[in-house]
């Protein structure tokens, strides 16, 4: 019988646990979750989420919430389509995190939505993103459970070896993923405007070449000038719509100077100098249509707007030998912008302009007959990492105006018929070569 018992005790020490292996154990238990190893087949199974950044996506529409991105560059503007002529709903920033929607055609630009607004980024400003365990990369399934990577405090609680809690629920070092990043809000760009602001100075000229019928004997007869200053550019457009802006525009040349020589015949006993200078405004409607050219994106389209027109010659004594002329008109034409590989820019414009409306002061050259004009406008930018470009802009403005009938301009001294003086010719050209910035809100 004794016998029997001892055998007895025995199995029963053999079978129980021991207390501190127990508790250990069931630490472990809520550390970490007991994974399979994992094998050579199941990686070469599961790709790395590097790998899944556009191969997968496609142009069909992906749910909400089922694949997410982060924001790689330090900010990014979030675009009404596929391109970079669309309008820029907003901006994104470093490790913001989006639901990834779609690709375009060509895969190059994605679509995502953040905080309600969907829009356009470019492919490689994006990274793909976990949603949980099942994007975990390959090797990340867990510690190896014969590792000893954790200890106690002096309180008894476990701590990992930088010295942080790891116990079951005391800090993201108990094994266990954290919930995917929440979906940044898209921080306002406006209603889905766009203001492109463009200022700079330069070189600028004011030519002038004046012909009549008067006596070839006065000044009137022929005449030219073409004084050189400061050339000012300002123009800024709201792009309200992706197939709609709107532009306004200012040049001018200031500062500038001709020189009118001696002629003592006629009244001018020294050499003159007058003070020139020509402006010009404009306001324009534009409508457009983005395009992808491979090496490129931009828009084409056509534009139709006002023009106000001013050319300034001082009045000169004895008579005014150039009149100040003031045009009011109509314009149209074309208009194109690309950006090409990110950062360099090239815009031009080109059109007709009608002038309605003209006036001299302080004589005039007879009744307008006709007139016409012709302005071109071109430049080259450098894109800035932000909002800002440097641009070098060039314009050219040349109005034809012709007049008929009586004259107040005719110049009666030394003999000369005014009733000779019953038709002239004034054409002006304002050339302009400025270099500046500008700037995208």
């Amino acid at each position: 019988m004794v016998k029997h018992l001892v055998f007895f005790a025995l199995g029963l020490y053999a079978v129980a646990p021991r207390p501190a292996l127990a508790q250990e154990e069931a630490d472990d238990a809520l550390l970490e979750p007991e994974v399979p190893p994992t094998s050579p087949d199941l990686e070469s199974e599961v790709p790395p989420t590097s790998e899944l950044t556009l191969e997968s996506l496609t142009t069909a529409e992906l749910p909400p919430g089922s694949r997410r991105a982060s924001i790689l560059p330090d900010s990014v503007e979030v675009r009404g389509g596929p391109g970079a002529a669309y309008v820029v709903r907003g901006k994104l920033f470093a490790g913001d995190a989006v639901d990834v929607r779609r690709r375009n055609d060509g895969g190059d630009w994605i679509e995502v939505e953040a905080g309600g607004v969907r829009g356009w980024l470019r492919a490689r400003h994006i990274k793909l993103i976990g949603r949980g365990a099942g994007d975990r990369k390959p090797g990340d399934v867990g510690r190896d459970r014969r590792e000893s990577n954790y200890t106690y405090d002096a309180d008894g609680r476990r701590v990992g070896l930088d010295g942080q809690p790891a116990g079951s629920g005391e800090g993201a070092k108990g094994g266990r993923e954290s919930p995917p990043e929440e979906v940044s809000d898209v921080t306002p760009q406006g209603d889905g405007e766009t203001l492109i602001l463009r200022a700079g100075l330069g070189y600028g000229s004011v030519g002038r070449v004046f012909d009549s019928n008067i006596d070839r004997r006065s000044p009137l007869k022929s005449s030219e000038v073409n004084p050189a200053g400061l050339a000012v550019a300002v123009e800024g457009r709201l792009e309200a719509h992706e197939h709609l802006a709107v532009r306004a525009a200012f040049e001018g040349v200031f500062l500038s100077s001709a020189s009118i020589p001696k002629n003592a015949e006629f009244g001018i006993q020294s050499p003159l100098k007058l003070a020139v200078d020509a402006q010009s405004a404009a306001l324009d409607a534009i409508g457009r249509s983005p395009f992808d050219v491979g090496f490129g994106l931009g828009f084409a389209g056509v534009y139709m707007g006002g023009r106000y027109l001013r050319q300034s010659f001082q009045a000169a004594e004895p008579f005014p030998l150039f009149l100040t002329t003031h045009t009011v008109g109509l314009a149209a034409g074309l208009i194109a912008e690309a950006t090409i590989a990110e950062r360099f820019e090239v815009f031009g414009s080109g059109g007709y302009v009608l002038p309605l409306f003209v006036t001299q002061s302080p004589k005039d050259s007879g009744d307008l007959e006709s007139a016409g004009g012709l302005e071109v406008r071109g430049g080259l930018g450098y894109r800035l990492d932000g909002p800002l470009s440097l641009v070098v802009s060039a314009g050219l403005l040349r109005m034809k105006h012709e007049f008929r009938g009586a004259s107040t301009h005719a110049h009666v001294e030394a003999g000369v018929d005014p009733s000779t003086y019953s038709a002239a010719r004034e054409t002006d050209t304002v050339v302009s070569t400025t270099a500046g910035v500008r700037a995208r809100f």
